[in-house]
């Protein structure tokens, strides 16, 4: 009794986005304090706590886009030699950019945004690392994932491709293009891409995750529990590949296994609706309708847009019930 499952999920971020951390070609005549405030930011970044690492970002960034003079800390004089001219995104002042280390701080930033669900800051500021420095390639990459969260599959594709192009070694760019080749339907393309990550990246375990879903939507369910367990080895913690693997257990019906994935995923991230919905369907395809009931309505509660989807599905069960 197979039920058609979600592989699709709502999370903050595309999981291959990434953080740049400092390297000594780029801090070399840097201010320490835009070094201080941009160290902070990647921790706070890496903590979670964004609204922190946009400020320090954004202080970095104030920091070294101007010409200060090095053994006084004052700024030097208006007409003081830059690389470029450039504008926050907000349009609200011209800045000067003294050297790459403000493309690095904007593209950090850019994580930050988009964890906060900003994607037109996010974009924005992808764009300015990119003006100041157009081969860095993980400015292509963080702006192609804003760009796909924002809507424009077409924008996040080109800049994916960019990326690669740029730096044929940037794992998470062929995640990223892996998992977008999956959503446009080209499944082989994305497990091309995956299998290439891997084999640059073995213990990237968003990888093993990517692929994970492309193997079930070639229904290669047993390969894709391997990957998912694969992803969960290397990462205990990692809420969404117990609900992939969920996903793939419940095709093969086995549904009390389903469950305890999507117990996990819930304990590990009490928000994630869809797994909610799916352990409910599980509960319900096992005729538990009590257990199933709580769980459509915490389903509910946690993503109320996902009504019409759930009454859906909830349909389709009962369904299969009827003619088993």
């Amino acid at each position: 009794m197979n039920l058609p499952c979600k592989t699709t999920f709502k999370t903050s971020l595309l999981l291959a986005l990434t953080i740049i951390v400092l390297s000594s070609h780029l801090i070399a005549q840097t201010p320490s304090a835009a070094k201080r405030s941009f160290k902070t930011g990647v921790r706070e970044n890496e903590k979670g706590n964004f609204d922190l690492a946009i400020k320090n970002f954004t202080r970095a960034i104030e920091i070294s886009s101007h010409p200060w003079q090095r053994t006084s800390g004052k700024r030097a004089a208006e007409n003081s030699s830059v690389s470029d001219e450039l504008r926050f995104g907000d349009g609200s002042k011209t800045i000067s950019v003294l050297d790459p280390f403000t493309a690095v701080a904007y593209t950090n930033r850019a994580f930050a945004w988009y964890h906060k669900r900003d994607f037109a800051k996010a974009i924005a500021d992808c764009d300015q690392a990119i003006r100041i420095n157009p081969r860095l390639a993980v400015a292509y990459l963080n702006r192609g994932a804003a760009q796909r969260a924002g809507g424009d599959v077409a924008a996040a594709f080109s800049d994916l491709n960019r990326a690669v192009e740029i730096d044929p070694n940037l794992a998470g760019a062929f995640v990223a293009r892996g998992d977008l080749r999956k959503h446009l339907g080209d499944v082989d393309g994305a497990l091309s891409d995956l299998n290439h990550a891997i084999d640059m990246a073995p213990r990237y375990g968003e990888a093993y995750f990517y692929r994970g879903h492309a193997l079930i939507a070639k229904h290669d369910l047993d390969g894709a529990v391997s990957n998912f367990n694969r992803a969960i080895k290397l990462n205990v913690d990692f809420s969404l590949a117990y609900y992939g693997r969920g996903i793939a257990r419940m095709l093969r019906d086995e549904f009390e296994k389903a469950i305890t994935d999507f117990s996990q995923a819930l304990e590990l991230d009490p928000k994630l609706a869809l797994a909610y919905e799916n352990r409910g369907l599980a509960f319900l395809l096992l005729g538990k309708e009590a257990e199933a009931t709580k769980d459509f309505e915490r389903c509910l509660t946690t993503d109320p847009t996902m009504k019409e989807d759930l009454n859906k599905r909830i349909k389709l069960a009962r369904d299969l019930l009827l003619f088993h």
